[in-house]
């Protein structure tokens, strides 16, 4: 919950810094629900990829937008405890 927390107040402060310099909002408004969304999207892509396949990638989204890879990666890691436990 404290990643989450953190993750959440990390996307606001970058959202208030784009809204500051001007930039556009991501589409879909930018809520943290789409944020959510895409995120859980990617996790389960990267569970769908080969090791190395899924490194590199991870990697890519970690230097591109460390919001979203963090919350990807919980997401992933999150299936991958449920489908453990079951």
């Amino acid at each position: 919950q404290k990643i989450m927390a953190d993750v959440h107040k990390d996307f606001q402060t970058e959202m208030q810094a784009q809204s500051t310099r001007g930039e556009a909002e991501p589409q879909g408004g930018g809520s943290i629900f789409d944020t959510q969304a895409q995120a859980q999207q990617i996790a389960q892509t990267w569970l769908s990829i080969p090791y190395e396949q899924r490194r590199i990638e991870m990697n890519k989204l970690q230097q591109a937008n460390r919001t979203l890879y963090a919350l990807a990666k919980d997401f992933m890691d999150k299936m991958r405890g449920s489908a453990a436990t079951q």
